[in-house]
């Protein structure tokens, strides 16, 4: 009876040795499998990410390099009724054609028309408006434009919003130059509006304020106000 008890333990403490080993190797298995998808799903996604990246930044360079002659384009079959403005529209289209690079223009040239943009602010100093006043009146065309920009040029707000929304305060000298420079900025494709108080405070009502131009890409915006000072 002794032998067999001890022989049976002996088989049972063998049995249980070999089956504790099965389970570590099969664990440690499992664990260097998962372990190896994991390696694989994160090189999977940085390349993902990478080629996203990628894709958005040429899609985005060519259509900027497109999206020049057809707000163009549109604007001045806008502005078709008016002789005048369609002239004017001949001499944007002519200007902005012999300042573009060429077609074969370097990719670091190409990105800087993407990433350079600007909301352009023109305060009237005639009025002589307070700082505060000129601040509000600032915002009230910076919000317009916006709107605007989302409706007519979704493109250049995208564009704006993503690389720092860039805005500019500049002086204007009359109620006639900010007409001049808002039909300007319309010929040229870009999104202008012009504010006009509500009369309750400083100025008489419907007096024009500000005009915002833009957003839009820089070289584009200072072709309308680049001649202006700061504010």
């Amino acid at each position: 009876m002794d032998d067999f008890g001890t022989d049976g333990g002996d088989h049972y403490a063998a049995f249980e040795t070999t089956d504790t080993q099965q389970t570590d190797a099969d664990y440690e298995e499992a664990e260097s499998w998962w372990a190896s998808q994991a390696y694989s799903l994160g090189v999977g996604l940085l390349c993902g990410i990478v080629c996203h990246l990628l894709v958005s930044r040429y899609s985005m360079i060519n259509n900027v390099k497109r999206g020049y002659d057809a707000q163009q384009h549109d604007s001045s079959m806008g502005n078709a009724r008016s002789a005048s403005a369609a002239a004017t529209a001949a001499t944007a289209t002519a200007a902005s054609a012999s300042s573009k690079a060429s077609p074969f223009a370097s990719p670091f040239e190409q990105l800087s028309r993407v990433t350079d943009n600007k909301m352009v602010l023109v305060v009237r100093t005639d009025l002589g408006m307070g700082k505060g006043k000129a601040a509000a009146q600032c915002a009230h065309a910076a919000i317009a434009c916006y709107k605007d920009g989302m409706r007519r040029t979704p493109k250049f707000v995208r564009q704006w919003e993503v690389f720092g929304q860039a805005k500019v305060t500049l002086k204007a000298e009359s109620a006639e130059q900010l007409v001049d420079l808002k039909a300007k900025a319309e010929t040229m494709g870009l999104t202008a509006a012009i504010v006009e108080d509500a009369g309750r405070t400083q100025i008489d009502a419907g007096t024009p304020t500000v005009l915002g131009v833009g957003p839009g890409p820089t070289e584009l915006v200072d072709k309308v106000t680049g001649h202006l000072k700061l504010y």
